[in-house]
């Protein structure tokens, strides 16, 4: 009797439980690759180091002959699908494709993400578990992330895809631009009066909008044509040397996802750097305009999305895999421009999309 224990967890696994070698190959059925192979002794194991969703065909031999062959198949059964990343503009990107993945292939997907309350109740038919949670009878499992340079774990470089793409590849879903379904409060609106919401921060000084005085101008342009300005940056005043404009109303601070997304609900509009609430604001459905130039602009969404965007001026290095990413340098600008290719982004040029919206 054959005995081999066989899962897709964390990648294609065979472990011989037989008193005799084996000799095994992991194969690519699309590309007909050889992914890995070896030899396995009894009550050894054997795993490829893929780990994004492929076809796989487990050939078994003994003594050259094939004794097993098993092809990967997920109908009806229990996959698990996490996601590596805190940042909300990851998840609510990434979300569509587990969904897509579900329908495609008709299987039973439990999803970790790290705003699960935004997602549980309209994707119904996918269980929702907190990260770090232990789930048993598991066929398969598959992390969506950004990893460096380690294409067992992005099939491309994750800095030179579009984000959504990023999850489309490691889940084996031809990658198309989904807008995600939230669960939206039903509240009332808080402000009377017409606005807009604007978010100037991010993760680094070169995701921001680094045109002298440039919020202040739009800000000024707004009170000037009848709307308020309400700021619903997380980061406060002076964070991190970068100001606030005066004459807003400053929703920054430690407001829940909830209350961000009803006052975006209500707004004529959303402005903002590439960050996790112009993500939130175009799939909350309101229009939005995403000002920057370290991000081409086909890695945010298209649809939906009024992008400024400066192609006559250094920009896009964080698309750009030949240029080192150094995460945890505040100052990253890898070709020493001092932000160039947002500081020739005009007021001029925003205020033209603004108007493109408005009137």
């Amino acid at each position: 009797m054959l005995n081999f224990n066989i899962n897709f967890i964390d990648g294609p696994f065979v472990e011989n439980l037989n008193n005799y070698n084996v000799f095994v190959e992991f194969i690519d059925v699309d590309s007909g690759e050889v992914v890995y192979n070896d030899l396995l002794k009894p009550n050894y194991w054997g795993r490829a180091s893929r780990k994004w969703f492929t076809n796989w065909n487990i050939i078994i031999r003994r003594k050259g002959e094939i004794i097993y062959d098993y092809k990967f198949d997920c109908n009806g059964k229990k996959i698990l699908i996490w996601f590596d990343s805190k940042s909300l503009g990851d998840n609510i990107g990434w979300i569509p494709y587990v969904e897509e993945f579900r329908k495609k292939y008709n299987c039973e997907v439990v999803c970790s993400t790290f705003w699960n309350g935004l997602f549980r109740n309209a994707y119904s038919e996918i269980e929702f578990i907190e990260p770090g949670a232990t789930v048993s009878g598991l066929y398969a499992s598959y992390m969506i992330g950004d990893f460096d340079g380690d294409t067992n774990k992005n099939k491309e470089h994750w800095r030179s895809s579009p984000l959504q793409k990023i999850a489309a590849d490691v889940l084996g879903i031809s990658y198309k631009s989904i807008k995600p379904k939230l669960d939206i409060p039903d509240f009332s609106r808080s402000i009377e009066k017409k606005y807009v919401c604007i978010a100037i921060h991010s993760t680094l000084q070169c995701k921001y909008w680094n045109y002298p005085k440039g919020w202040q101008i739009i800000v000024n342009y707004f009170q000037k044509i009848g709307y308020d300005v309400v700021q619903i940056s997380k980061e406060g005043n002076w964070y991190k040397g970068n100001k606030i404009p005066n004459r807003t109303i400053d929703k920054t601070g430690d407001y829940s996802i909830n209350d961000r997304m009803v006052d975006l609900k209500h707004a004529e509009m959303f402005i903002g750097v590439s960050s996790g609430l112009a993500w939130l604001s175009w799939a909350i459905g309101i229009p939005t305009i995403i000002v920057s130039g370290v991000t081409k602009p086909w890695v945010e969404p298209s649809d939906g999305v009024e992008r400024v965007f400066n192609h006559g001026v250094c920009n896009g290095c964080l698309n750009d895999i030949s240029l080192k990413f150094e995460r945890n340098d505040w100052d990253w600008c890898p070709k020493g421009m001092d932000f160039e290719c947002s500081k020739a982004i005009t007021p001029e040029m925003v205020i033209e999309s603004i108007n493109r919206i408005l009137f």
